[in-house]
């Protein structure tokens, strides 16, 4: 489903699917950052939704919880963005240890892996703001350069995320396109 309207980089609370058929593969996304070949491959059969509730402090902080779900309610992460491009730390499931920091960035000043990450996007996306997410294994062995927005496709304003990875000289790129399906639910 569309992204509705009212949504924009700046309010992105909801549900949103991930639409296998409109995204890219992860697999090699995956592959460079450490996930193991078993776990690969059971994320590419799950169905994942991000249950998203973005918020705003009293010193103007934005903060956007992400819980990761698969099938039927299985929690695989979450993650907490802080949009203000401090390095924090985070442990899970998937990436082990990882640190990484967000922001809102012009998409225009967008630097890393400019053209994939800079192209396809809707005016609002090109000429506004984006979400840019910078993550790096505790270890160092990988990189990885994150930016959401809104693109058009296949006639539908959709929220999308292009993510480029980087191991050594190894470069891997994905594009995730979300399906937009109600308010956000969170799971204990």
């Amino acid at each position: 489903m569309a992204a509705p309207q009212e949504k924009h980089i700046h309010d992105i609370n909801g549900s949103w699917l991930l639409n296998k058929r409109l995204s890219d593969s992860l697999k090699h996304v995956l592959r460079l950052q450490n996930v193991n070949w078993l776990l690969r491959r059971a994320i590419s059969f799950a169905d994942v939704t991000i249950h998203a509730t973005q918020s705003k402090d009293e010193n103007g902080l934005v903060t956007i919880m992400m819980d990761h779900v698969a099938g039927v309610g299985l929690a695989l992460t979450t993650e907490i963005r802080r949009l203000n491009w401090d390095t924090r730390e985070h442990k899970d499931c998937i990436w082990g240890t990882i640190r990484s920091r967000s922001r809102y960035i012009p998409t225009a000043n967008v630097e890393e892996g400019e053209k994939f990450l800079k192209s396809g996007w809707l005016d609002e996306t090109v000429l506004g703001d984006c979400i840019q997410d910078k993550t790096e294994s505790s270890t160092g062995s990988w990189t990885s350069v994150t930016v959401w927005g809104f693109e058009q496709i296949k006639g539908e304003r959709r929220l999308s995320r292009h993510i480029l990875v980087r191991k050594g000289y190894e470069i891997a790129t994905a594009r995730l396109v979300y399906d937009y399906i109600g308010p956000p639910i969170h799971h204990a």
